[in-house]
């Protein structure tokens, strides 16, 4: 998300990069480090495809992946989609914009998901993977109010959720969803898409963290 001296300014798109983290002693720490640190630039992202005129051009701006606080907030393309490339999402944007109907008419963060991946395959738009799905759906998913009811599992997250149930010495519940009933309780007040954000910027540090 940001750049910086060590994890406290890294954002969840860095959590695998080089360097080790200086990690938060506890749970509850790192929960208050991440809404000081980090939820705000997620929720800027958000704000901005909202702020767009209608739907169809509040999906394009999903779409496209590029956020005014991205790159050390100089503005510029979402992390999670700079190998994709500008070509590939202006091409996605523009098909799912013609469906703006249809996500409008969805029911469930589960189908915006779904409908992304059906466009990109009918469309021939390749490299359109779960991670880009989950984010395009999650902006989408913002604005016509179908957020994700469960912690969605991927990539990093999927990395930080299993080092978090081997620290709490559980077998992880699912490889692609959590409930947030199933997690240690100061991650229980935070929405979903946060702690799946959350699980990912600090999947190296739980193992060495008091869960509490």
């Amino acid at each position: 998300m940001t750049s910086g001296k060590a994890h406290r300014k890294l954002g969840r798109n860095d959590c695998g990069g080089s360097g080790k983290p200086k990690c938060p002693k506890s749970l509850r720490a790192a929960v208050r480090e991440y809404e000081q640190q980090h939820q705000g630039v997620i929720d800027s992202d958000l704000n901005e495809v909202a702020s767009q005129n209608g739907l169809a051009s509040q999906i394009k701006y999903a779409c496209r992946s590029v956020f005014r606080r991205r790159c050390n907030g100089n503005g510029g393309m979402h992390e999670h989609q700079v190998s994709i490339g500008y070509k590939r999402l202006n091409r996605l944007a523009n098909a799912c914009a013609n469906r703006h109907a249809d996500f409008a008419s969805v029911r469930s963060f589960e189908e915006i998901s779904s409908l992304i991946l059906k466009i990109a395959k009918r469309h021939n738009i390749d490299r359109i993977g779960a991670l880009t799905q989950y984010d395009i759906a999650l902006r989408i998913g913002y604005v016509i109010g179908k957020l994700p009811d469960s912690v969605k599992l991927h990539a990093g997250a999927l990395d930080g959720a299993k080092a978090l149930f081997r620290k709490v010495g559980k077998p992880l519940p699912s490889q692609s969803a959590l409930n947030l009933t199933t997690l240690p309780y100061p991650l229980r007040n935070m929405q979903s898409h946060h702690v799946e954000n959350f699980l990912c910027i600090y999947k190296c540090c739980f193992k060495q963290m008091v869960l509490r």
